[in-house]
């Protein structure tokens, strides 16, 4: 990982090193795409409505989001979404609809190997 520490979010930093680590260990592309999409400007980071993630997936999908989830629009199905943040009005709505929110961690520990996941940005 690149010595980045000083000029990102030490979370983020933890977090990109965190994915790097588990893309490396198990091979996983997915891992390592979402470390270079945390680390690029903030500027550029994604911002996803849940509007957006209700037409991009379908029911019991796992969605990472390298950005903030954010609650303008509605959500028809369940899905299981992980982010770096998310507003509470997302979150609640999330949850109302059956879905749950995951912190991104807790995903990277549970499934290292990136499978069956949507990244989307």
């Amino acid at each position: 990982m690149r010595r980045l520490k000083k000029l990102v979010d030490e979370k983020l930093y933890r977090i990109a090193v965190m994915a790097e680590k588990a893309g490396r260990k198990s091979n996983s592309r997915f891992w390592l795409a979402f470390a270079r999409e945390l680390l690029r400007n903030r500027e550029f980071r994604a911002e996803i409505n849940l509007g957006q993630v209700s037409r991009l997936t379908s029911p019991g999908e796992t969605v990472v989001i390298p950005g903030k989830l954010l609650g303008d629009g509605e959500i028809e199905h369940p899905v299981r979404i992980s982010s770096i943040s998310a507003s509470s009005s997302a979150i609640s709505k999330l949850i109302k609809a059956g879905g749950e929110y995951v912190p991104i961690e807790r995903l990277i520990s549970e499934n290292p190997d990136g499978k069956k996941l949507k990244l989307l940005r």
